[in-house]
């Protein structure tokens, strides 16, 4: 399978190795030899991968690898979303290879190269499969559509559009494979710590505020803050930062989207508040931390 998709009028010499489809043909295609995410908007049924027997409903999320393989049984769908990738879309220095481990990589391949966990890594933690609710659906769909504007349309700054739109796909996707279900095993975990949990993972852009938490989530502000801290071991404004931070390093990493912009997309409104915060957990201002990495287009 051939992954890439060519700039048409602007940045007409460049590829970005990401594919979106829209025919579940491209799920059971064999020596795919790239990652596959694969979520099933619309759809029931049973499928093969890897002789397991997944069970397939609405609101499933598939991440492939390149060894993987898919098998029909009676799986049917109406609506489907496939992205075919290579690490490359993120980071030109991983490669499917050398991604199956860490020996090699710098720091911050190794921080590019935890976006792609659930699909290098089958285990307890990044199952193969994950069923999502409806809101963490609804946000998946929003991105996808924004990613497939820049594929499809391509405005003047595609390149970096594109890669900062996949980021914050593969973000949410590694957050609702890995980080909670890491969490949910806890022995100290609640149902409210993990509600407050997804939805500051689903709305980390939006303002938000413990009053209108707590309204949300039927309890009061100190309940809702004393049970976050006793799960997470943090505030929740803190952790709301550092899910952040986390986004706005990788796009200043990995896209050339002016600081500006990228504080706004991930939440902050405010340039001092901004480099503030981004220096509590990166020791260096934001345009600092982007010089250390190289330009794209």
């Amino acid at each position: 399978m051939l992954v890439g998709t060519k700039g048409i009028e602007y940045y007409t010499d460049y590829v970005t190795p990401i594919n979106y489809y829209d025919d579940d043909a491209v799920l059971f295609e064999k020596n795919a030899d790239c990652y596959r995410l694969v979520f099933i908007e619309s759809g029931n049924g049973s499928l093969y991968i890897n002789n397991n027997r997944i069970t397939i409903v609405p609101l499933t999320i598939l991440c492939l690898n390149e060894r993987d393989t898919v098998t029909n049984i009676d799986f049917e769908c109406s609506e489907i979303h496939i992205l075919c990738f290579l690490p490359s879309a993120i980071n030109s220095r991983i490669t499917l290879e050398n991604a199956m481990s860490t020996e090699g990589l710098t720091t911050s391949d190794v921080q590019d190269r935890q976006f792609f966990l659930p699909f290098i890594v089958h285990n307890d933690t990044y199952n193969i499969s994950a069923y999502i609710t409806v809101d963490i659906g609804l946000r998946l769909k929003g991105i996808l559509n924004s990613l497939k504007e820049q594929l499809f349309i391509q405005s003047d700054s595609w390149p970096c559009l594109t890669r900062s739109y996949f980021l914050e796909l593969l973000f949410l996707v590694e957050r609702t494979f890995g980080t909670d279900k890491n969490e949910n095993k806890k022995s100290n975990q609640s149902s409210l710590a993990n509600n407050v949990l997804h939805y500051l993972h689903n709305n980390y852009y939006n303002k938000i505020k413990i009053d209108d938490l707590a309204k949300q989530f039927h309890t009061n502000r100190t309940t809702l803050s004393k049970e976050f801290k006793r799960v997470t071991g943090m505030t929740i404004i803190s952790y709301l930062l550092k899910i952040r931070v986390q986004i706005a390093a990788g796009m200043l990493r990995d896209t050339t989207l002016n600081v500006e912009m990228i504080m706004d997309r991930v939440g902050f409104h405010n340039n001092t508040h901004f480099n503030k915060v981004f220096k509590e957990y990166n020791h260096c201002l934001p345009k600092e931390y982007r010089k250390k990495f190289e330009p794209y287009p």
